[in-house]
């Protein structure tokens, strides 16, 4: 059974996301160094198509991560109000 290339985000090592998301920007270049190589229009859309999802993926765990608290802060103090 073959998977799927659009789950290379899933497979992915989830402990950094600043190198997850690198290797996806990586993929998103080689598809379209792969689809400027080829005179396939239709593999060549899906190349690039494909690269765009990469891209967005990438994007994503840009956007989760400048949202999600550093994992080596200490935890919040619980505030007890009167």
């Amino acid at each position: 059974m073959q998977s799927n290339p659009r789950d290379l985000g899933e497979r992915l090592s989830a402990a950094d996301p600043r190198r997850r998301a690198a290797e996806l920007r990586a993929q998103a270049a080689r598809c379209r160094r792969l689809a400027a190589g080829v005179d396939h229009a239709i593999t060549a859309r899906t190349l690039t198509e494909l690269a765009a999802e990469y891209e967005e993926q990438a994007a994503r765990l840009g956007a989760a991560e400048e949202t999600s608290p550093p994992t080596d802060a200490p935890p919040a103090k619980a505030s007890h109000a009167a």
